[in-house]
This record gives structure tokens, sequence and C-alpha cells, in this order.
């Protein structure tokens, strides 16, 4: 349920995380623990150490989030990861 709290400057959010990567042939599939709670910019410089990663596409819902709100949630089934050939 999202929700927010003005006078205590808290807000609740529920999110979905939607990534697409292409990995190259030899390389082995993404394990999703390992970008738990990353926020966009963590993500991304995670994505781009991967040597075996040939190119990736990620995407956060809802799409009107703030860019401080942007994280992979903690909780696998709310993470999609798609390989692409």
């Amino acid at each position: 349920m999202d929700s927010y709290n003005d006078r205590e400057g808290t807000a609740s959010v529920n999110s979905i995380f939607d990534g697409r990567i292409t990995l190259r042939s030899d390389s082995e599939v993404l394990k999703k623990s390992l970008i738990y709670g990353l926020n966009e910019s963590e993500l991304d410089a995670f994505l781009m150490s991967l040597n075996n990663i040939a190119g990736y596409e990620v995407e956060f819902s809802p799409k009107f989030f703030p860019t401080f709100l942007k994280k992979v949630p903690n909780l696998p089934d709310r993470i999609e990861v798609k390989v692409e050939n």
C-alpha cells in the first residue's frame, strides 16, 4: 500500500523492478541476490563492471518514481531478469 506522512517526512511505496540484460553466450545468469537494494546508479555501475554482460536495459515501475526512490527490491519475486540472445 502506498502512503505518505508529511508530518513525519516518511513515505511507503510498493514497487516492481524489471530489467533487460544481454549476456554473452558463455556467461552465467545474473543472481538476483547480488542486486538487492541497489539504487539506479549503483545498479548501472554494478552491471557495467561485469565483463559477461554485452548490454542491458533497466526499467523501474511505477515510472513516476523520483530518482531517489528508484531501488531494486529486496524480494526476488519483485525482480524480473530477462535474458535475450
